[in-house]
């Protein structure tokens, strides 16, 4: 069983839980997110496993996750790169910002930025494909199809690109 650390809204832990019980009880929790970009400043865009229990089939970010209870963001962003590309790399800290996910998910989520130009790996239970696009063809998806991402992606994409987001900033540029 996935164990997350209930936080409060400034991310002090204040208890533990399963992620169920978390996403089913507006609890708020932990996340990570990276926009991974190419030697051409192309961002790595992921399309969701059928396979996932949320948003599958969706686009999504270069990498999302959890933070399991007790691990921290940084330990968390390096496992994650590692079980869904299949890369070890270093990440730059850009954001933490919390954000309401869906009308019971509820996270604090620290967004990380990194450069690879090898080759990826994706975990066939995690992504069906991950693709490189131009910052052009991501605004272009998001404004005439914006359904094609999970709400939080969308929002995380605006704020990456300077466009107004949803999301609530607690620290920027860290």
């Amino acid at each position: 069983m996935e164990l997350l650390d209930i936080v409060d809204e400034n991310d002090k832990v204040i208890g533990k839980a399963s992620r169920k019980e978390i996403h089913n009880s507006q609890q708020w929790h932990r996340g990570v997110h990276v926009i991974l970009l190419n030697s051409r400043d192309e961002i790595l865009i992921q399309h969701r496993s059928m396979k996932k229990d949320k948003y599958p089939g969706k686009f999504d970010l270069s990498l999302s996750g959890h933070v399991n209870s007790g691990d921290g963001y940084l330990k968390t962003v390096k496992r994650e790169l590692l079980e869904e590309l299949g890369i070890k790399l270093e990440v730059k800290r850009l954001a933490k910002f919390r954000m309401v996910y869906e009308r019971t998910d509820f996270m604090i989520t620290v967004l990380f930025e990194a450069r690879y130009d090898g080759e990826i790996k994706p975990e066939d239970s995690e992504v069906s494909e991950a693709k490189f696009h131009s910052r052009s063809d991501i605004e272009r998806i998001l404004k005439e199809n914006p359904g094609k991402f999970p709400l939080y992606a969308r929002e995380i994409l605006k704020w990456y690109l300077k466009k107004p987001s949803k999301l609530i900033v607690l620290e920027e540029r860290i």
